[in-house]
């Protein structure tokens, strides 16, 4: 199973993991995606944003590698939180993230390829 279940991000962020996720086209510019990462740092919970060029393909999805938006990327959160719930609902509210399809580091570059297969919709996840 790919996808974690909501519950298991407060173990997660105790051993100093992050979470992803990846939410198709940016809502930036229309020829980038998107992907955003929950990271804990000294207890607290960070939202990052990142948008990316997209020049991958199914054989190319290393979405770190990808140029991003702006040439020296993001250089602090979005938001800050004390509570995984909370960062979470923000992700939720004001990124459009679904709280059923976050992943283990590295795991959105599979989500990745799943959006090119899909002849990468405008609506992601499709359907």
């Amino acid at each position: 199973m790919r996808h974690i279940q909501i519950t298991d991000l407060p173990s997660i962020f105790r051993r100093r993991k992050s979470v992803e996720q990846f939410l198709g086209r940016s809502p930036a510019d229309p020829d980038c995606i998107r992907c955003i990462e929950l990271r804990p740092v000294d207890g607290r919970v960070e939202v990052w944003v990142y948008d990316l060029e997209d020049v991958g393909s199914e054989g190319y999805s290393d979405l770190w590698s990808f140029p991003d938006l702006k040439p020296e990327g993001p250089k602090s959160p979005v938001a800050t939180f004390d509570e995984p719930a909370s960062a979470v609902a923000y992700a939720s509210t004001s990124l459009a993230a679904d709280t059923a399809r976050w992943v283990n580091q590295s795991v959105s570059h599979s989500e990745y390829v799943d959006y090119v297969r899909a002849g990468r919709p405008l609506r992601w996840p499709a359907g």
